[in-house]
């Protein structure tokens, strides 16, 4: 039988390998860190408790839909896997029942106030400023000179 989830059980020993099918979830936490995921999860309001905190519980159900198993009838299949647990702060991922209540304790003006949140710091990270993109690249004047070269050459 799988431990229960709790962030206190967490073991961060340095030099511990873990082993997982599903390793390639923790590619995302680094942008989930850089939108300050936590903070939006606590603006928004999200519950929580002592073993698992808000932002703990919405990264484990994250997890599974980065994994493309929303549906909360297929969390057995992670039960045992650290790495999940891992990439939401806990020891192991919560069971089905604890995803299924606590999908039901969530209410919808958390769920606005979480996705607001969400579009607001990954905006500028998907759409940066006009000019900051103008003053990255600057274009290459001879380049534009050969491609206008090319075009009249196959055009003519």
């Amino acid at each position: 039988m799988p431990d229960v989830a709790d962030c206190r059980e967490l073991n961060l020993e340095p030099g511990r390998t873990i082993r997982s099918r599903v390793a390639g979830a923790l590619l995302f936490l680094p942008l989930l860190a850089r939108l300050g995921f936590d903070r939006l999860v606590a603006e928004a309001g999200y519950p929580g408790s002592r073993m698992i905190p808000a932002t703990g519980a919405l990264l484990s159900l994250l997890a599974l839909k980065l994994l493309d198993k929303e549906r909360r009838s297929h969390i057995d299949d992670f039960n045992c896997d650290e790495v999940i647990g891992l990439f939401a702060g806990l020891n192991v991922p919560p069971k089905k029942s604890f995803a299924t209540a606590y999908s039901y304790r969530a209410v919808r003006d958390q769920q606005r106030g979480l996705l607001q949140g969400w579009v607001k710091a990954l905006a500028p990270v998907l759409f940066p400023e006009p000019e900051l993109v103008l003053r990255q690249r600057q274009p290459d004047p001879r380049r534009s000179a050969r491609r206008t070269d090319a075009l009249r050459g196959v055009l003519a």
